[in-house]
């Protein structure tokens, strides 16, 4: 159903008619200069022309179930604001919901308080954690977005970015893993929007964090990959959209 391929190439095509509108107004500023959060409806849109629903900033469905005691006794549920989200999320249709299994566990939770020390509460403990209507966190998609420029913008200065290469390993790296570890999680990536000088050293760069990656113990596989020319405004004159997938062991 989701097809890598397909998500670099509308990502790329979203980049570039953002582009020739700003350059249809004269605009000083071009695509390169949207930090990640203002690039996010760009991206979403072209998800959306794709005919998916997307859901953005949904948390991750399995990281608190291993927060329990060596004895398997469960320790407090974390807060929403203790949760890690992931970008978007992609749903098979439009208009889907997603269930959230710690909401489905909570009630489970609140339910045994109740029944706790009377005669319902063996019954209470031993029922299944209900199921709420929505999609289980293995039926949907789960993309992750990473926006670094060779050339970028800092206190509104253009110029090289310093921290290009270890931005680029880090970043992708933890979201990597945040798909690869979380055992609810089938099918998901990171979107990786680069803009570079041109499309050689996109290439270039690509192959040198691929190994960077497996040095840390992260696979992916094939990466999907679109570009497109973007005006050299400030050095960067070509953009890509990668789409890498992890793989896990075994």
């Amino acid at each position: 159903m989701w097809n890598a391929q397909d998500i670099a190439d509308a990502a790329a095509g979203a980049i570039a008619r953002e582009e020739a509108r700003r350059t249809a107004e004269g605009s000083p500023y071009g695509v390169e200069s949207l930090d990640e959060i203002a690039l996010h409806p760009v991206i979403e849109s072209a998800l959306r022309d794709l005919g998916c629903g997307v859901l953005r900033e949904q948390v991750y469905p399995a990281e608190w179930s291993a927060r329990r005691s060596g004895r398997g006794r469960r320790k407090p549920l974390p807060e929403e604001s203790e949760r890690q989200r992931c970008d978007f999320v992609l749903t098979p249709r439009p208009e889907q919901a997603l269930a959230d299994p710690l909401r489905e566990q909570r009630e489970a939770n609140e339910s045994r308080r109740r029944a706790a020390g009377t005669l319902f509460e063996p019954v209470a403990e031993a029922a299944p954690v209900p199921a709420h209507p929505g999609l289980r966190p293995d039926e949907v998609y789960w993309l992750e977005c990473k926006v670094v420029g060779q050339f970028e913008y800092h206190a509104g200065v253009p110029g090289p970015n310093g921290s290009y290469a270890s931005v680029l390993v880090r970043g992708v790296g933890a979201d990597l893993r945040k798909i690869r570890d979380d055992p609810s999680v089938a099918r998901g990536g990171v979107l990786l929007v680069l803009f570079a000088a041109d499309e050689s050293v996109v290439r270039a760069d690509l192959a040198i964090l691929l190994h960077r990656l497996m040095d840390k113990d992260l696979l992916v596989r094939s990466p999907a990959i679109a570009g497109v020319p973007v005006p050299d405004r400030i050095g960067n004159g070509w953009a890509a959209a990668i789409v890498m997938e992890p793989m896990r062991s075994g």
